[in-house]
């Protein structure tokens, strides 16, 4: 595995492990096998490799391409980064799509305690979405 790729695997684990405040430089270095140093040539910064991870999360998302065994961690995550990272998160989010996902989100933390799919819930509440619901 090339080191940029290392470094995005690292990054993903330790920010959906930590959240963005919690997670630092030297966890994702030290998770990849790298110095800080690479980190800052192949993605500038923190919050710029943050938004790379965050942007693959919503991929995931979008095409359920995620294991059910990852979907409380997903949530974990979402409703971490909505509570102490709310305007970073959101912004990365509405870059990624033309999705109105702070309503999403907001959605997706109220049905949470049900366990539905987040798949399901973009479906249900995104019109151009509809056509794919299956049941």
């Amino acid at each position: 595995m090339k080191v940029e790729e290392r470094i995005f695997d690292a990054a993903q684990h330790v920010f959906l492990e930590y959240a963005y405040h919690g997670a630092t430089i030297q966890k994702i270095s030290s998770k990849a096998g790298v110095g800080k140093t690479a980190i800052h040539y192949y993605f500038r910064s923190k919050e710029k490799l943050y938004k790379l991870v965050v942007n693959k999360i919503a991929k995931f998302i979008l095409e359920n391409n995620f294991e059910k065994k990852d979907l409380a961690k997903y949530v974990w995550f979402i409703t971490t980064e909505l509570k102490n990272n709310r305007k970073l998160f959101i912004t990365t989010l509405n870059c990624y799509a033309l999705l109105d996902w702070e309503d999403l989100i907001e959605k997706i933390i109220i049905e949470k305690s049900n366990q539905l799919s987040i798949v399901d819930l973009i479906i249900d509440t995104t019109p151009c979405f509809k056509s794919l619901k299956t049941r």
